[in-house]
């Protein structure tokens, strides 16, 4: 069944009405895919808040890469213990299911994994993925949440809408020079409302506040770190990154920028390897004209092993940010960031 974010309470409350638990249940799953992470991540906790209302206590994350051992977490979970307390098993997907995944995935269709709630977070999910035979029978059982990305027109909107629940009151002007600032970037949204909160609580925001909180995050934005990047000025890269965080910039923040840049490089030379011309790859990627000469540049002296080497990095950041993995965040955007540069790993190398 595929359901809306806002859906997510309410199908847990008919799925499990009347105090019935787990075993009484077809649902064991959920599968929330999106390109945004915040809306991803909110979808998430929704979720998370209502495993924890039927007693999952723990929680076991897992990044879920290309030649990741599914048979081996499928074996985790083949047999019940007698004293095991209920948990969250939470996959993160960086790459769809291989056939081993699919297999198990389709086998906990038969028998799910004892005491165990599955929550899968994924990137969009394209059509002809939601039209093969294994993803239909997923969704003929369990809950599947799409979560589009936010349209254009509709940020403005979107963005009073989230300033209201915050409790914030802004002027118009201080809402088209907040929606200008965070450039779409939605995750930098929520931060900036949260810290006018903080700032002003109840009181009327002009643009003058929004000015104010804008140059006081600090000397560079997110931006800078990228032009940084594509302008292969690895050590100006790094430095960025330390003065952001230094500045309290949220490390998904951070991500989110670098991760971007490497999907629409990576999006280019594909691209161009298919065939098509450096002009019309760049179109692909939904790069603005006045900035393809800095892409072509880029693109020339960046090496097919430096992509997959960021993409690597990115991975390894994004389980930092989730707690998932034990290397320190810091060193490892600025690893990704010099990296995406067009520089071998310098920081933490550990790919």
């Amino acid at each position: 069944m595929r359901l809306k974010p806002e859906g997510i309470k309410a199908h847990f409350d008919k799925q499990f009405r009347q105090g019935h638990g787990l075993a009484d249940s077809s649902l064991w799953a959920v599968w929330i895919s999106s390109d945004e992470p915040l809306f991803r991540n909110e979808a998430a906790d929704e979720v998370r808040a209502q495993c924890r209302e039927l007693g999952f206590n723990q929680r076991q994350v897992f990044q879920i890469g290309a030649d990741f051992d599914w048979n081996g977490l499928a074996q985790q979970f083949e047999t019940a213990s007698l004293f095991a307390e209920q948990s969250i098993l939470q996959l993160h997907l960086i790459a769809l299911p291989s056939d081993a995944g699919r297999k198990v995935l389709l086998s906990w269709l038969e028998r799910p994994p004892a005491d165990t709630f599955v929550l899968i977070l994924s990137d969009r999910i394209e059509a002809k993925t939601l039209n093969t035979k294994w993803f239909k029978q997923f969704e003929q059982s369990q809950a599947h949440v799409p979560i589009w990305p936010m349209k254009s027109d509709g940020l403005a909107s979107w963005l009073a809408r989230r300033a209201n629940q915050a409790g914030l009151h802004l002027t118009a002007p201080a809402l088209t020079l907040l929606q200008q600032y965070i450039d779409g970037n939605l995750l930098a949204a929520d931060q900036e409302l949260r810290k006018l909160s903080l700032l002003h609580g109840k009181n009327q925001i002009d643009e003058r506040h929004i000015a104010d909180a804008i140059s006081d995050s600090s000397r560079y934005t997110v931006f800078d770190l990228t032009d940084a990047c594509l302008e292969g000025k690895g050590e100006k890269a790094i430095s960025i990154v330390l003065h952001l965080r230094s500045e309290n910039v949220a490390d998904p923040i951070l991500l989110w920028s670098l991760s971007r840049e490497l999907r629409v490089l990576a999006k280019i030379v594909r691209a161009q390897a298919a065939g098509s011309s450096f002009q019309d790859a760049c179109q692909q990627a939904g790069v603005a004209r006045f900035r393809q000469q800095a892409y072509k540049q880029h693109v020339t002296r960046l090496r097919p092993a430096r992509l997959k080497q960021a993409h690597q990095l990115a991975c390894l950041c994004d389980a930092a940010v989730k707690k998932a993995n034990p290397l320190p965040i810091e060193q490892l955007l600025c690893d990704l960031a010099y990296v995406l540069s067009g520089h071998p790993p310098k920081v933490c190398a550990p790919v």
